[in-house]
């Protein structure tokens, strides 16, 4: 058993304290502002989590996370996420673009790459190029 000191109670420090004390270590966990304070990243209705980057290493811990807010949600018996999908788009060729579907590839995550057309109709809002892939 160690005695572990977490600086920072937000999403990623609280997690990491709750893992730590989970394998039976004991947790001291820090924070200098007062439990749902306004000043941290994850405050406010419009957070973000990603499922996928152009990096197959982080692509892949992405899916080990969603698994795991998958079981906090379970053991919580409440939703703490909301689902809304992603866009990401680019010169066909980009190599940002293409690592992210070879990421999304070689973890079996499902999408959907459409063409400018296709996309416009989806989604007004952007302008899309025509050597734009749309992912």
């Amino acid at each position: 058993m160690l005695n572990i000191a977490i600086i920072g109670a937000g999403a990623a420090g609280a997690a990491a304290a709750r893992f730590a004390a989970r394998a039976g270590h004991k947790v001291t966990l820090f924070e200098q502002f007062h439990v749902d304070h306004d000043r941290g990243s994850s405050y406010g209705p419009s957070r973000v989590i990603r499922r996928t980057y152009p990096d197959r290493l982080y692509t892949g811990l992405m899916h080990e996370a969603y698994q795991l807010w998958d079981a906090l949600e379970a053991e919580a018996a409440t939703e703490l996420r909301i689902r809304s999908g992603g866009i990401f788009f680019g010169p066909a060729g980009h190599p940002n673009l293409k690592d992210t579907l070879d990421a999304m590839d070689s973890h079996g995550v499902s999408y959907d790459l459409l063409g400018e057309a296709q996309a416009r109709e989806l989604f007004p809002m952007f302008r899309f190029r025509p050597d734009d892939a749309v992912i």
